[in-house]
């Protein structure tokens, strides 16, 4: 009920002042706390209609103002968004794209500010989508590297153990 309400009052200010993207930002990212709250309810259609609305705003944000960072991280996140819900609906092709696009957003992101944690960490959550050896590796050597620098969580270093453990079953 509070997504919802939040949800309302956003879209009301969005189209009171379609101009102001502070309201669209906003309003994308109500756009996919529905999505992800509809996903988690199993209701796949509302869902992708949430996150397309999201990933719309995102996209429409992020091409009026390519280099602003903040923009093309939230584009990343709708396209990693609508890629998981792709996959939950067992749209593999679908899911692969959204997740290219996303993974092409997160190594753009991290190739202009290597220092950011916070990029390298969303860099990680995009290589293990694909699942690929390689890029699982990849992702590997980017969660050691944040691990001996102080900069991962206890939820974020459990990772570390995941994915060693599935590259050793993958060989």
């Amino acid at each position: 009920k509070a997504f919802q309400n939040a949800l309302e009052i956003r879209e009301r200010l969005a189209r009171a002042e379609p101009d102001r993207v502070d309201y669209q930002r906003d309003l994308s990212v109500s756009y996919n706390k529905m999505g992800d709250l509809y996903r988690d309810l199993g209701q796949g259609e509302a869902a992708r209609k949430a996150f397309q609305n999201a990933l719309e705003i995102a996209e429409r944000l992020a091409r009026a103002e390519p280099d602003r960072a903040d923009y093309q991280r939230d584009l990343s996140i709708s396209y990693n968004k609508m890629g998981d819900l792709y996959r939950d609906l067992g749209q593999v092709e679908a899911a692969h794209d959204a997740y290219k696009k996303d993974l092409e957003i997160a190594e753009r992101l991290t190739r202009a500010e290597p220092d950011r944690a916070d990029y390298q960490w969303d860099l990680v959550v995009s290589l293990v989508r694909f699942a690929d050896p390689a890029l699982l590796g990849r992702a590997l050597t980017i969660l050691r590297t944040l691990d001996d620098a102080g900069s991962l969580n206890p939820d974020q270093r459990d990772l570390i153990t995941r994915l060693e453990d599935q590259l050793a079953r993958k060989s």
